[in-house]
């Protein structure tokens, strides 16, 4: 009934054909990313009770190596292999069979690195953690192959099948949890176990699923691997985003200050999730839809579309929420958290230069400059570097925070300059009159 109403409100503003497929497809990448987030509040705080503070340590280095190796390793084929499927309709069985004969290779040799770190991380550990390591040797070949079918669908632009199998590992694994708890299992090798089974179920279906529409044709495209490679490499820093993957401004609070400093810091973080998820969720829909029209003036009017509905949706909700942090702090942690306040306002301000960011880096890639994604993540890395030392000696985390946040808007301001040098360009305009001229 909701899903028809909408459509009577889409069709009562003549919102048609492919702006509206845009739409529902945003619509449908958010609301999979909201419920992401449910399933990662239900599932994380049954964890913490089930293991306690160390079991749920080791649980978190047992996963951290293979998502690392599995995003660093990939060399961002996966993106690029969004790109030349939206790009190249017409040869995609082929890129299907270049783009797997990569997959396959990777798959060996991270899964290999993978188990050789994972031993040796555990060595010396209780014994239950050396055990839970072989379930988990599984969980790096299952990663990549979801990052890889999640790439196919995107670039077939099958948005509803995309979204679900995007939950699907993390509905799986919050359910299993719920089990195990309500079950009583208190110990780290069940939900070690649940871990792989929970990545290792939805690669095989959507991996499945992805290439059952066109089978890989193994036959080689001449010097094609090395234009993905070109492409995904160019961009792969940016996509994959050290500070915030791997979560460096956390590193160095748990370094230099206190643990309750660094518990104050983890509490104001959460407030920065929203902007970045409703970037995250758009982004997955404007990438393979300004690749469809890349080279036209369509496909640039999209980038700004685009761009500038998620930064006007961020904007005031940010305002809203910085606004109310006082309020949320003490609702969802307790007054005892009120040293967050200050930390979470200012990531946040500094959140929302991300998410207009991530959105503009991800236009731009579909337009083939994936480097700027990546100049305008290392744009800012030599001014956290000089500055990140005196604003924690000086202010601590909220220091630290507004050094972070200054650090996003270099970075937004160096990819809006590398988007409007694009549509300025006299190449460009040239480019995309030929185009529309010749189509049809």
């Amino acid at each position: 009934m909701r899903g028809e109403a909408l459509r009577r409100m889409l069709a009562r503003w003549q919102v048609g054909g492919e702006s509206r497929r845009i739409l529902m497809a945003s619509l449908g990448s958010l609301g999979a990313t909201l419920a992401i987030q449910l399933c990662l509040l239900t599932s994380g705080p049954l964890v913490a009770r089930m293991l306690g503070v160390d079991g749920r340590g080791y649980l978190a280095g047992l996963t951290l190596w293979p998502l690392l190796i599995s995003l660093l390793g990939g060399l961002g084929v996966p993106v690029g292999c969004t790109y030349f499927l939206s790009q190249r309709p017409a040869d995609r069985r082929r890129i299907l069979g270049e783009v797997y004969r990569i997959a396959l290779a990777q798959g060996a040799v991270l899964t290999a690195l993978a188990a050789l770190v994972l031993l040796a991380w555990s060595r010396g550990r209780p014994a239950e953690v050396r055990t839970a390591v072989y379930p988990l040797l599984a969980l790096l070949p299952a990663m990549l192959a979801h990052q890889y079918a999640m790439g196919v669908l995107q670039g077939q632009h099958r948005f509803r099948a995309f979204n679900l199998l995007r939950l699907l590992p993390t509905a799986l694994y919050a359910a299993a949890v719920a089990v195990l708890f309500l079950t009583g299992h208190r110990s780290l090798l069940p939900v070690a176990i649940v871990s792989a089974l929970a990545f290792a179920l939805p690669a095989a279906v959507s991996t499945t699923l992805a290439l059952a529409r066109e089978r890989p044709d193994w036959r080689p495209i001449a010097g094609f691997r090395r234009e993905l490679l070109a492409f995904s490499l160019r961009g792969h820093l940016g996509a994959v985003s050290p500070v915030d993957s791997l979560r460096v401004d956390q590193a160095a609070v748990a370094l230099f200050l206190s643990p309750a400093t660094m518990g104050l810091y983890v509490v104001a973080y959460a407030f920065t999730n929203l902007p970045r998820f409703l970037a995250d969720a758009a982004g997955k829909v404007a990438y393979p839809a300004v690749v469809r029209h890349a080279g036209t003036r369509r496909g640039t009017q999209l980038v700004w579309r685009f761009f500038w509905a998620v930064t006007l949706l961020n904007v005031p909700l940010t305002a809203v929420l910085v606004a109310e942090m006082p309020w949320l702090v003490r609702l969802f942690f307790g007054a005892e958290f009120a040293g967050a306040v200050p930390i979470a306002r200012v990531l946040l301000i500094g959140t929302t230069a991300v998410a207009s960011r991530r959105i503009l880096v991800e236009g731009l890639r579909g337009l083939g400059r994936p480097a700027v994604s990546t100049v305008s993540e290392v744009s800012m890395y030599p001014w956290l570097l000089a500055a990140a030392p005196v604003g924690i000696a000086r202010w601590g985390a909220t220091g630290l925070a507004g050094v972070l946040s200054v650090g996003y808007a270099l970075s937004l301001a160096v990819a809006l300059v590398s988007a409007l040098d694009v549509r300025g360009s006299r190449r460009v305009r040239a480019f995309e009159a030929r185009a529309e001229v010749a189509a049809p």
